[in-house]
């Protein structure tokens, strides 16, 4: 099996300031399975600092770290 896609969220598509999922967990997984594709970012619409600091977690935790 074969990746396509992936994308990140929290439980109900909530803001990532206090994160619940273990999405450095997820990170390795998928660099394990040698996934290099784009990740989707998934949260309800939310004012510009909200998702600023959603990009950057998630850039943090999942971004190429070769």
């Amino acid at each position: 099996a074969s990746l396509a896609h992936a994308h990140a969220s929290e439980p109900s598509l909530g803001a990532f300031d206090a994160p619940v999922v273990d999405h450095a967990a997820a990170a390795v997984g998928l660099r394990a399975a040698g996934y290099s594709g784009w990740l989707a970012l998934e949260l309800r619409p939310a004012p510009l600092p909200v998702l600023d600091r959603a990009l950057a977690y998630v850039a943090s935790v999942y971004g190429d770290s070769r």
